[in-house]
């Protein structure tokens, strides 16, 4: 897709705590996704979506890749599945991308595991998940200051939750 005048996020705030955004000449976006669900046998299924993108912008004769876009995202999914129990497996993989216009700052890349312990009886579901299973200590977000400092926001460390569902249908 090639745009023109397209509005987009600068990597700044507001005094107000809001993302500020910049019109630009021109931009351009090509990328493509894949979404795989695959049953192996009864008891086990993989699922994967994935997506690349190639995006540039250019302004005034000057070249450079959007904030905040990262080229590669990649979350895989393993199941089993066994009469009433469920266990998943997941893991998503997030390519590096850029914090501000002149593309110097950087949030780095990464890769989580989670998973999940589901039981279904009747119309209820009960579930117990453990999140960021490493404890990696990753960022998805940030913003450069005005004198080029990158300021990231931590994502949670390992965490647990459990869920209790019940089904109405």
């Amino acid at each position: 897709m090639n745009f023109k005048n397209e509005i987009i996020l600068n990597g700044n705030f507001g005094p107000n705590g809001l993302a500020l955004t910049n019109k630009v000449d021109k931009s351009y976006r090509m990328g493509a996704e894949l979404s795989l669900n695959y049953q192996i046998n009864e008891h086990w299924n993989l699922k994967n979506n994935s997506s690349f993108v190639y995006s540039k912008i250019k302004e005034e004769n000057i070249s450079f890749s959007p904030i905040l876009t990262p080229k590669f995202i990649v979350n895989q999914e393993v199941n089993y599945k066994f009469k009433n129990l469920t266990i998943n497996l997941t893991s998503r993989f997030q390519d590096s991308s850029y914090m501000d216009f002149s593309n110097g700052t950087k949030l780095p890349s990464y890769v989580i595991f989670n998973s999940g312990v589901l039981y279904d009886w009747n119309q209820w579901q009960v579930g117990f998940f453990v999140n960021n299973i490493t404890n990696k200590r990753y960022f998805n977000y940030g913003y450069t200051e005005a004198d080029g400092t990158g300021k990231y926001f931590i994502q949670m460390p390992r965490n647990f939750m459990a869920s209790l569902k019940f089904k109405v249908f």
